[in-house]
């Protein structure tokens, strides 16, 4: 048992010591000197792209462990419907594993809103990650995201951090941002598994039911016929109670979204029309 403990030990320091660190400007959000209570709209590195959001030093009524300087001095907040991004120093580069990790917070005396953290490069979003992980009240938890690039068509360009808060109400908090990157494996093949669309003789998915992702996948969805007054629209998520709308469509249309392996994701109908056919397509990626 010893000799295993070693080797993994050793597996553990050998896997860290290849990747190599991203700089993040002030990833602790201490840059900015508060007192405990304190906060402050701007934040050093970071810029606000919308919403409220700011530097906050939190006190022990609203985190556990907050007191003075607590655990984690300053961070990050975000109240519902705001966004804050970064954009680094360092370029997205093809075929590479990347690891991104902060804590997230949530406070006693408001709701939790949901979030959502993206990756971007050139304006294209390169990784998506809503609600990864859902802190207990008055506490954080520290979240781990995995993504690689592939043969990327944005390779070379700034890479930036963007996180999002949805909804109209609460307040999420932020700390202790790292990335690190390694050399990862060159994709080859085709990037896309068998079509299942209910044209070809593909499954037939229902529309107002949520289905679980066993792969990324794009989710597709066209209708035909009497369509007038019909609302649809595409939604996923991390539990089979979907909430996040990605797109939707008025009347006769087509739209389509993205969905990674282990979310939900549905489509909505509202205004129903007997004579409206409904098609929806899901196009996975191969592993």
């Amino acid at each position: 048992m010893r000799l295993k403990l070693i080797s993994a030990s050793l597996l553990f320091l050998s896997s860290n010591l290849l990747a190599d660190p991203i700089t993040i400007s002030n990833p602790d959000l201490n840059a900015q000197v508060l007192a405990d209570g304190a906060f402050t709209h701007s934040i050093q590195g970071w810029a606000v792209i919308n919403g409220y959001a700011g530097v906050y030093n939190p006190p022990e009524s609203v985190l556990t462990g907050e007191a003075g300087d607590g655990y984690h001095t300053n961070t990050l907040y975000m109240n519902g419907h705001s966004i804050v991004a970064q954009t680094l120093t360092t370029n997205l580069t093809s075929n590479t594993d990347y690891t991104l990790t902060f804590d997230v917070g949530d406070r006693l005396d408001t709701n939790f809103p949901s979030y959502i953290v993206r990756i971007k490069a050139a304006g294209n979003t390169i990784f998506t990650a809503i609600d990864p992980i859902i802190p207990n009240g008055g506490s954080f938890s520290t979240v781990t995201l995995n993504f690689s690039t592939g043969d990327s068509s944005y390779a070379g360009n700034p890479m930036v951090i963007e996180l999002e808060a949805t909804g109209n109400t609460g307040q999420v908090n932020f700390d202790n941002f790292t990335l690190s990157s390694a050399a990862g494996t060159p994709s080859s093949g085709s990037k896309f598994g068998d079509w299942n669309h209910p044209m070809i003789g593909g499954t037939t998915y229902s529309i107002d039911t949520p289905y679980l992702a066993e792969t990324d996948a794009i989710i597709t969805f066209v209708n035909s016929g009497d369509c007038q007054g019909n609302t649809y629209a595409l939604k996923v998520g991390d539990t089979s109670a979907t909430s996040a709308l990605l797109t939707r469509v008025d009347h006769i249309g087509g739209m389509s979204a993205p969905v990674k392996k282990g979310q939900y994701w549905q489509v909505d109908q509202t205004r129903y029309s007997s004579s409206c056919s409904i098609y929806i397509g899901f196009l996975p990626f191969l592993p």
